[in-house]
């Protein structure tokens, strides 16, 4: 039997008893399946990243070129109508934040006819495009008028159009069945 070989520069360590190839096998197959799993992980997290993105361009895109009925593949309607009624009842969580008292008068004026009628009469696709296009710029669309951007939550990315001390407006987005949809807004 021999005895194990003395590794230069450390003194007191040893060379294992195993073969350096059968050491280094672990971290290498490990190194390599994270390596199968971390890149198309790290690609589909892009890709997620991404594409709310791309919605929003082809939103503004939409906004300024389109009839308002472009805005369908890039709207819930139901789901921002929604939204609005779960801010109207104080026990139901929503995701809309603070609202101006120019968006509080607007609901007033909405809801004071019995039901909802009123409401999904008023929040509409034609709505939605007469206010994107007052917050848009004179050269564009609402895109160079972001003043913030971010995801609130992994599902939900909010959006800011306009500056914070003079009524911005804020929309949602959400992952649907058809991408990315805006599902809430408010000013």
């Amino acid at each position: 039997m021999s005895t194990p070989r003395r590794i230069q520069g450390f003194n007191g360590l040893r060379r294992p008893h195993l073969p350096l190839r059968l050491w280094l096998r672990l971290p290498a197959s490990l190194h390599q399946g994270l390596r199968r799993i971390g890149l198309p992980l790290a690609l589909l997290l892009a890709v997620y990243l991404v594409l709310p993105l791309v919605t929003l361009w082809r939103l503004d895109r939409a906004t300024l070129q389109g009839p308002d009925s472009a805005l369908d593949r890039f709207v819930d309607i139901e789901a921002v109508r929604l939204e609005i009624l779960r801010r109207l009842n104080k026990d139901a969580h929503s995701h809309i934040g603070e609202v101006s008292d120019q968006f509080v008068d607007w609901i007033i004026q909405a809801v004071r006819q019995p039901g909802n009628q009123q409401l999904e009469r008023s929040v509409t696709l034609p709505w939605l495009r007469v206010l994107l296009l007052s917050r848009a710029s004179s050269d564009g669309g609402f895109l160079t008028r972001i003043s913030q951007i971010g995801f609130d939550s992994p599902t939900g990315l909010h959006v800011r159009i306009g500056a914070a001390d003079n009524q911005p407006l804020h929309l949602r987005l959400q992952p649907t069945w058809r991408g990315w949809q805006v599902t809430a807004v408010h000013y």
